[in-house]
């Protein structure tokens, strides 16, 4: 890790709470600091609820000593987070999300742009409580991006001591095998063959469906185009999952 920091947008909502209290148990688990970064863009929030969130955040410090600090600026949202992030080496960045058409309320285009433009992982995180990441799941199609952002999750596997499991296509067999042949020795690899293994559906689908029978706690995935703006459906999928499961962004 180059930095132990995670930025955690916040904007005083439900979704936001939840953000913050599972990246405060991230923190704790994995030996971060949070800097808790809002962006004042002239909508006034509830003081009381400002003041309730702070409270719980204190109680989080006083209790477990997790470094946390609160940053204000005015702006816009897009270019004011994006400022932040290129001017510090965030270990992570978590951002909040009750469904895809919420995220799109929420933020609109910038959470998007965010996920699409960030050098640093982006997590997106809907309503979950926090579990230590045992296993992470990487989907190897025509979405899991270049080598590059593989080595990036193998990294972050071996940082969260994870079992990385690549799931794939006949047709991706030679290419996850390369990967598990460069880097078996930093972390432990399953490798899943879906044509092998009777799993049913669209690929995405048989990500999900395999995420969820085999307690997958995370799915990462490489991004390599820098100009995409809009998600399309296959990785909405992804991004958006039923099982609410935590799906770090990595750029290519």
């Amino acid at each position: 890790m180059c930095n132990n920091t995670i930025l955690i947008p916040i904007d005083f909502s439900d979704v936001c709470y939840s953000a913050v209290l599972y990246g405060l148990e991230f923190c704790r688990q994995y030996k971060l600091n949070a800097e808790l970064f809002h962006v004042d863009t002239g909508v006034e929030s509830n003081p009381k609820v400002v003041a309730g969130f702070k409270h719980v955040v204190d109680l989080y410090i006083k209790k477990f000593g997790i470094g946390v600090s609160f940053v204000e600026v005015k702006g816009e949202l897009f270019e004011t987070i994006s400022f932040e992030m290129r001017s510090h080496e965030y270990a992570f960045i978590l951002m909040g999300t009750p469904g895809k058409s919420g995220f799109q309320l929420l933020m609109g285009s910038s959470a998007s742009k965010i996920i699409n433009t960030s050098s640093i992982p982006v997590i997106v995180l809907q309503s979950k409580r926090f579990a230590n990441v045992k296993n992470i799941v990487l989907p190897i199609s025509r979405i899991s991006g270049n080598g590059n952002g593989v080595v990036e999750i193998v990294k972050k596997a071996e940082f969260f001591g994870a079992t990385l499991h690549m799931v794939y296509r006949s047709e991706g067999q030679k290419t996850a095998k390369y990967y598990q042949s460069q880097f078996e020795g930093k972390v432990n690899f399953v490798l899943e063959n879906f044509d092998e293994s009777g799993y049913i559906g669209t690929f995405v689908e048989q990500v999900l469906n395999y995420c969820s029978t085999n307690d997958i706690d995370m799915i990462a995935t490489v991004l390599d185009e820098p100009k995409m703006t809009v998600f399309d459906y296959s990785y909405e999928q992804l991004l958006f999952n039923v099982e609410l499961i935590p799906v770090m962004c990595i750029r290519g």
